[in-house]
């Protein structure tokens, strides 16, 4: 399940200051979209945290009644705004995407600095109902397909020899896949990969959570295998062979 977090209710000071470079900004996107009805806007991410630094990005969503897309980078003196502006069925076609949470994420914690007719509050409501209650579950056939590829990957790195293979950017590579896999048939949303090791520690299976204890490395090839072998064991254990529908129709 998703886990409902703290919503700050403020921006911080620092990030406070880019407001009126952002309203600005904001406006002159839409008179040049031009787009003359109505807008709402939230700010998400390190600028309404304690995280926040002059050298962040101030991610801001805006949502209006048309029918585009449009994302915006701007250097605003010493304010870097990242400004995405979207339809509001976007947004709700978002809140079911597994694979990209970042609007769902942005809209369940951010903050509300414009809104119109509550449709904001609407969806910042609809936001936090669906964090909590988790992405879909995972298909059986993705499920088997996941175990078998998790399976073969640990065998690899078991085998005599296979240093060579298995260099750092395969074994974080092979981390982050099987720790998204773990964390989706839990129904925990997929969280951002600087967060990944900390959300499978605080919501995965006791035994993933052990395997991700102090010191894990995502060097030392030994650790990564015994994740792997945790993750699998949370699945349902290792599948030694992987057949597709059509293959198994066959026989």
């Amino acid at each position: 399940m998703g886990e409902r977090r703290r919503v700050e209710t403020r921006v911080h000071p620092l990030a406070a200051a880019a407001l009126p470079s952002l309203h600005r900004h904001v406006e002159e996107i839409l008179a040049e979209a031009a787009y003359a009805g109505q807008y709402a806007m939230l700010i998400a991410g390190t600028a309404i945290s304690e995280n926040y630094t002059p050298s962040s990005d101030i991610d801001v969503f805006v949502v209006h009644e048309a029918n585009w897309r449009q994302r915006c980078a701007f250097r605003a003196g010493e304010y870097r705004l990242d400004i995405t502006l979207l339809p509001v069925s976007e947004v709700r076609a978002a809140y079911k995407s597994y694979h990209a949470p970042g609007v769902l994420d942005a809209f369940a914690s951010g903050l509300a600095v414009r809104d119109f007719n509550g449709t904001l509050l609407t969806l910042k409501l609809e936001a936090e109902r669906a964090y909590a209650a988790g992405p879909p579950p995972m298909s059986s056939a993705a499920l088997a397909l996941w175990r078998y590829r998790l399976s073969v990957a640990l065998d690899s790195i078991a085998a005599p020899r296979s240093d060579d293979r298995w260099n750092a950017l395969r074994l974080a590579d092979l981390t982050r896949d099987a720790l998204e896999t773990h964390l989706r048939a839990r129904r925990v949303w997929k969280p951002n990969v600087k967060n990944l090791l900390a959300v499978a520690r605080a919501h995965g299976h006791p035994a993933v959570a052990r395997a991700l204890c102090e010191p894990f490395s995502l060097l030392d090839r030994d650790a990564v295998a015994q994740l792997i072998k945790a993750v699998l064991d949370s699945l349902g254990g290792p599948l030694g062979s992987w057949r597709t529908a059509r293959e198994e129709a066959r026989k």
